[in-house]
Formats: structure tokens, sequence, C-alpha cells
């Protein structure tokens, strides 16, 4: 993992995710905050951004880590922090990519985190008055990103909406599938799967319209609960934990 922010908070978010608790929980129960850093420490390896690196460089410590951890993918967050070594963006941009697909060829998977380009801003808004998510022909780099890549998704927010529901929505678009053998699909235009960001039973996180979070469905399955995630009225932070 290539972190856009420090590392100390990339290490926090990871272990808010997984216990679906803030970082203040753990304020009186230092044991317990220590089991999850170690977990966080032994499955993710944060690389510290306090070097502007080529993507040569990113991909020799990808093999390494590869080599020594035995990483199932590394994420570059984000795609444009790379130093520019071609004379123009298009050139940059192909560098990049190629290297990077010939990694994920003899080594692990590569996420890259892109942001939506200028011209995005200049889309008009939908009926509401609210800026529409943007399209993969939208990201940084051009069309030489969704081309090149194997999946696309794009996360979308409304966090200026005036109901509470919509701004703790995240909307995921999936606009390009490479192999659909397996039965995957895009999205059509306009439609989307929603999350919500809620708590459900004192574990805070995203939810789908099923009410399926993986990391609660996890807690949940420690106490042999059936797998439809039915009502826990009685559950308590030490059974969470």
């Amino acid at each position: 993992m290539m972190p856009e922010n420090r590392n100390q908070l990339n290490r926090r978010r990871l272990i808010e995710v997984e216990t679906g608790r803030d970082i203040t929980y753990f304020k009186d129960k230092p044991d317990l905050l220590k089991k999850y850093i170690d977990r966080s420490r032994d499955n993710f390896k944060i690389i510290a951004n306090k070097k502007h690196y080529t993507v040569k460089e990113v991909i020799e410590i990808g093999r390494k880590l590869y080599e020594i951890y035995g990483i199932n993918a590394l994420l570059v967050d984000p795609y444009n922090f790379f130093k520019v070594t071609s004379p123009n963006s298009h050139a940059h941009n192909n560098e990049i990519l190629s290297e990077l697909r010939v990694f994920t060829e003899k080594y692990c998977s590569v996420y890259l985190i892109g942001h939506p380009g200028t011209q995005a801003s200049r889309q008009p808004n939908n009926n509401e008055g609210f800026k529409k998510a943007p399209s993969k022909y939208d990201v940084q780099g051009g069309a030489d990103f969704p081309y090149r890549v194997d999946d696309f998704f794009i996360m979308h927010r409304i966090i200026n909406h005036p109901e509470r529901s919509v701004r703790t929505q995240m909307q995921i678009k999936m606009e390009k599938i490479k192999e659909r053998e397996t039965g995957g699909n895009v999205h059509v235009d306009g439609d989307y799967t929603a999350l919500t960001y809620e708590t459900r039973e004192g574990f805070r996180g995203y939810f789908d319209e099923n009410g399926d979070n993986p990391m609660y469905r996890a807690k949940v399955a420690k106490l042999d609960v059936s797998k439809e995630l039915v009502q826990i009225k009685k559950m308590k932070p030490e059974d969470v934990f």
C-alpha cells in the first residue's frame, strides 16, 4: 500500500474498518488496540511517501514485498503521485501503465486510485442540482487509463446534499470488466450499487442494501449466528471483539 495520507492515519483507518469502532473506543483498552495494530501490520505493509518515487522504484519495492511477505496486491494512492520521467503526459501514463501491467503478470494485482480531472468539475449537474458521478473518461490520465486497466470502479458521494441519508451513501459504479465469464457485469447508465454508512448493533461501517458488511459478518459468524444476519439485540462490545 502506497498511501496518500500519513502512515499513522492509514493504520488507524484500517483498524476502524475492521473493528467498526472509532479509534477513541480503545483509549482504555491498550491490549485490545495492540492486538489490532499487530494484525494490521501483519496484513498491510505501508510504503512511506517521504520520497517522490518513480514507477520503477515503486515496482521494485512491490517486488521485494511480494518475495519477502507474499503480498496479494499493491495499492497506489493516488495514481498521479509518480514522478514524471517522460517528455509528455501521454508517454508518462503509457510508461506507468505498461510497467504495472508487466508487474501484475509476474507478481500480484495492482489497484490504482485516481481522482477526477478538471473537466469533470465542468460537467452539468443532475436534475436536483448536484454533481453527477464522473465516468471512467473523467479520471486524471485521460483515455489511456480506462483503456489499459482490467476493471474500473467509480465511487461517488454527494456530501453537500440536505438529506443525511444521501450524504452518508456511497455510490459504486462498475464501468469496465475485462472478464465476464464468471458472471460480472457493468452498471447501465444511471445505475449503481449503494453502500450506506451507519451503525448496526455497535458496529460502524458501510452496509449494502441487504445489510451486509464483510467485517461485521465476520464478527457475527464468531457468535454462531445464522448467515442471514438477524438482529442481535444483546450484542455487547466484548462479544464483538
